[in-house]
């Protein structure tokens, strides 16, 4: 689907964005910080909707150092990751394999994610995991989750969203993490306490919920690179199926 020149024009703000970020953090601090370089984006879509999906944030999957700092949209009409993959694609990332696996067993869910759904990160910048990304906005005095913070809040303004998705427990605690971190002396939208009230599901990283703040509906859903039992998913599959029908999910 070809842009139209709004949403042409806010990819173009959000990409400069990032890349002043990026070439920031690289000037004030280590640039050997940095030199597993990002991903702002995987699929193809920006700006054409109200629903954003979120990473946490892109592994290095083995990349050689010196990756560099990716700002672009797919430009393969057959791809939209992490949601319609190649086939090797699906073989070789866990991540974008289970995405394929639970999306196949449902195809009304699979038409949806891949109708103009952006897919991107809430940090950009590489780390092998969860813990390395913490240690690298420590090291960074926090300026990475300032900076995420402020991409995350660019991108819900573009899209106007009222929707975000976010992938994984750990995916809920930093977007409220980011969403205050922007502000001097400012939580996110909920106490972190919160955060941790019970989940649906049946625990562990089967685990789901709901939670909004100023006319936001945020879902927080399994973490794909780990959840891969569709059995243990169709309880899952079948409260998504509800929340979406709002944002235009049909069956």
């Amino acid at each position: 689907m070809e842009m139209d020149r709004s949403a042409q024009e806010k990819l173009s703000e959000i990409q400069e964005m990032a890349r002043r970020f990026h070439s920031e953090l690289k000037k004030e601090f280590d640039a050997e910080m940095f030199s597993e370089g990002g991903c702002l984006f995987l699929g193809r879509n920006y700006g054409q909707s109200d629903r954003i999906y979120f990473g946490l944030n892109p592994g290095t999957g083995g990349l050689k150092l010196g990756h560099p700092f990716d700002v672009e949209v797919e430009h393969d009409g057959s791809s939209n990751r992490p949601f319609n993959n190649s086939d090797q694609a699906n073989k070789d990332i866990r991540y974008f394999g289970n995405w394929h696996r639970f999306l196949s067993a449902h195809a009304d869910l699979r038409r949806w994610f891949n109708d103009r759904v952006t897919s991107t990160f809430l940090v950009p910048w590489r780390t092998h995991n969860g813990e390395e990304l913490a240690d690298l906005s420590e090291a960074t005095d926090g300026k990475l989750y300032n900076y995420s913070g402020q991409l995350v809040r660019k991108m819900t303004e573009h899209h106007d969203a009222k929707l975000l998705i976010v992938g994984g427990k750990r995916g809920l605690h930093l977007l409220n993490e980011l969403l205050g971190v922007t502000a001097i002396n400012s939580g996110g939208p909920w106490d972190p306490r919160d955060v941790e009230k019970p989940f649906d599901g049946p625990g562990g990283i089967y685990q789901w919920r709901k939670r909004c703040f100023d006319g936001v509906t945020v879902l927080q859903i399994p973490h794909f690179s780990w959840a891969r039992s569709l059995a243990k998913l169709e309880g899952f599959a079948a409260w998504l199926r509800e929340e979406l029908r709002p944002f235009g999910l049909d069956s």
